[in-house]
């Protein structure tokens, strides 16, 4: 008597539950994602964000480039900066603006409204409401999807200049030092498109980049003029060391040097007479004229 093999196939019930699992929809699905429209949609997508992310690299390449070449000139870094800016974000203007006095000074511009913006405000006055302001003093960067729409709330003279000009969207980036503000970035567009958070990073780093165009003009400043008073005073020493009994030399060399770079508040002129040393300050007298007087008793 043959016996029955058992049977390896499972239960209708069980094929009809395998069956409903997979269903019709993960089909559909992975046809989906196996359509040559979805594809040619996703790698123009990744196209996009390629070109996008190398446009980045270039220009922040060419500003990078623009600091390290002219230390001393950190308008022209500036400049730069703004100019790549407008092109980046597609902006209306975009604008450095700093302290100066009791006023926010427009350092740097750039785009195509911007000269209608300088014209009709030329100093930004320091007020709380103005957000430009309010991103220095809070340290942060503020954007905004619509200025126009907030401006009849908004008090203060910029705000009732700014109705008149074509501001929607903006965006208010500090220049931060040190954990301070030390001036505004204002990227400005003149239709409502708000800015997303890549196009915020982006402001962040441009912002980062004219901190340190600022900060290299600055130091290189500070390092010539204490190189001139050191090489003024190094001047005037070697003088008084070769003409010990010369005072005219002495005396014409110190104001010489006086008058060529910012000395400090006070300088040491000493010379041998009668084995005496004299220290003049630097009350626009000469040495000459000092001497003379102590001699009569002035």
């Amino acid at each position: 008597m043959k016996r029955r093999r058992a049977s390896s196939r499972k239960p209708a019930k069980a094929q009809q539950t395998i069956k409903a699992k997979r269903g019709a929809t993960p089909k559909a699905a992975r046809n989906r994602r196996l359509s040559p429209l979805n594809k040619d949609a996703e790698i123009a997508q990744l196209a996009r964000e390629r070109d996008d992310a190398l446009e980045q690299l270039s220009a922040t390449a060419d500003i990078l480039r623009v600091i390290a070449g002219t230390p001393e000139d950190s308008k022209r870094a500036l400049d730069t900066i703004a100019e790549t800016a407008v092109r980046m974000f597609d902006a209306a203007n975009v604008n450095f603006l700093r302290f100066e006095g009791d006023v926010l000074r427009f350092v740097s511009a750039a785009g195509p409204a911007v000269a209608k913006l300088r014209e009709a405000l030329p100093d930004i006055p320091l007020e709380p409401t103005n957000p430009a302001v309010r991103s220095i003093l809070d340290n942060r960067q503020i954007p905004i999807e619509d200025r126009r729409a907030v401006l009849p709330n908004e008090p203060g003279e910029v705000a009732r200049i700014l109705r008149d000009l074509p501001v929607r969207s903006q965006a208010f980036t500090p220049l931060s030092r040190q954990g301070k503000a030390i001036g505004v970035m204002i990227v400005t567009r003149s239709e409502v498109r708000p800015f997303q958070q890549g196009e915020l990073d982006l402001m962040t780093g441009f912002a980062d980049q004219a901190v340190i165009a600022i900060e290299n003009t600055r130091l290189l400043n500070e390092l010539r003029e204490s190189l001139q008073q050191q090489t003024a005073t190094a001047d005037v020493l070697k003088v008084i060391s070769r003409s010990t009994f010369d005072l005219r030399s002495c005396s014409t060399r110190w104001s010489n040097q006086r008058r060529g770079c910012a000395m400090h508040s006070t300088l040491s002129f000493s010379c041998v007479r009668a084995k005496r040393s004299f220290s003049e300050p630097t009350t626009g007298r000469s040495p000459l004229t000092w001497l003379d007087g102590r001699s009569r008793g002035l």
